[in-house]
């Protein structure tokens, strides 16, 4: 097991560990929004399938162009409706009232939309002053949308609102996607209580860790699942742990990773699992561990948060999202822009830190402020990347910066 490791290197040991990729699930495509899709899909026709009018008006041949200026097209008394069972034939000479969505006729490569159109004793003519139409002006071709085999959706990708119209045109009533990973959330501190929990205490502390990390992985696709608050007891830690671990996927623990002495995670964890590495050089989130439970022939992740809220939701977000998307067979991007700050920077601490602030667009350009909590301006939550080693900031340097909004 390595300690005080560089970020780099935290997560070149995610990356490698053999976590046991969760299975697939045949769903109702309806209820697959958002879900990872297991298998590529593929088109199994062209879109359109057939030349189609994409406006209401006049089917003919190119060949016939010149009568409209002349002795005019012959009209059939029928016309050519969106969604006609019967293969409509066009001769020489003639044209065929279609409408929007309708197949092109045979013989035909060529529209006369009806604003254009004049029609005299049941003969078609181009209106004076209107510019002739020029083959397939107005049609949509075969395969404009997309073509027989073209990849549509991707194997590892979620699925959007988009690419639920898209199953629906595509009549693919089931569709397999990776089964959503069961998280445990257990925080652990005797001055926790929970919300809605009435307390004496003044000294209590109102558990946010736990919630914030079930919202945090449900965004991401999973299923987060709340444990109740245990007290800093390393007997009934382990014993709670071992449970979450059988009924889940994967755990995720917040506090007692300290070294005092009611903090009894890390010990918990060295009993329990595999432990890979403790403690990375990075502010907030320092004391984070990452740990292997084995349970036959299946191997779940461990993920161990500090307690405060900044250090956990930065652990999550460094590391849980790593860790979800081996579950999930898929990949999320961390996007970093480049930020204005606002104010000086001065520290003593050489980790890179991930100070959180507000992002601002101003003009065209980020502008980053410092803010004390993750709490306040939901919409404008970021943090601003301090590269290791560098103590001094000056107002007005450009830096990384990530705002969340972007990580979910």
């Amino acid at each position: 097991m390595k300690a005080l490791i560089s970020l780099e290197e935290a997560l070149e040991i995610i990356e490698l560990a053999c976590i046991t990729p969760l299975g697939k699930e045949k769903i109702v495509f309806s209820e697959a929004l958002h879900r990872v899709i297991a298998t590529d899909i593929l088109a199994p026709c062209n879109d359109p399938k057939y030349n189609v009018s994409s406006m209401d008006a006049y089917a003919f041949s190119s060949k016939d162009i010149e009568l409209l200026i002349t002795e005019g097209l012959k009209l059939y008394p029928s016309d050519n409706p969106v969604g006609n069972l019967h293969e409509m034939v066009v001769e020489k000479g003639y044209a065929l009232k279609s409408f929007t969505g309708a197949n092109m006729p045979q013989n035909c490569d060529s529209l006369l939309i009806v604003e254009h159109a004049e029609v005299k004793n049941n003969r078609l003519f181009v209106k004076k002053g209107v510019a002739l139409p020029k083959p397939n002006d107005f049609v949509r071709l075969s395969g404009q949308n997309y073509h027989q085999n073209d990849k549509l959706l991707t194997k590892g990708q979620k699925i959007s609102a988009y690419g639920i119209g898209l199953l629906a045109q595509l009549n693919q009533v089931f569709v397999e996607v990776i089964r959503k990973p069961r998280v445990a959330i257990l925080s652990t501190g005797n001055e926790l209580i929970e919300v809605g929990q009435n307390t004496q205490n003044e000294n209590a502390t109102r558990s946010t860790n736990n919630h914030l990390l079930k919202a945090l992985v449900e965004s991401m696709g999973g299923v987060g699942v709340l444990y109740e608050l245990i007290n800093d007891d390393l007997h009934t830690l382990k014993e709670k742990m071992q449970v979450a671990l059988l009924e889940n996927d994967m755990l995720i623990t917040t506090g007692g990773m300290s070294m005092g002495d009611y903090d009894f995670t890390q010990t918990a964890l060295e009993e329990l699992c595999e432990m890979r590495f403790k403690k990375v050089r990075i502010k907030p989130g320092k004391p984070v561990a990452f740990a292997l439970y084995y349970q036959h022939e299946r191997i779940k992740p461990v993920l161990a948060l500090p307690g405060n809220p900044n250090a956990s939701l930065m652990g999550f977000y460094l590391f849980g999202r790593v860790i979800l998307n081996h579950l999930l067979q898929t990949t999320t991007t961390s996007p970093i822009i480049q930020a204005v700050l606002e104010s000086p920077i001065s520290r003593k601490d050489t980790r890179l830190e991930f100070r959180f602030c507000a992002l601002k667009l101003k003009n065209g350009v980020w502008h980053a402020s410092l803010e004390p909590s993750i709490y306040k301006n939901p919409s404008e939550h970021g943090v601003i990347l301090l590269d290791e080693g560098v103590l001094e900031f000056e107002a007005q340097s450009v830096v990384k910066a990530m705002r969340f909004m972007d990580l979910t």
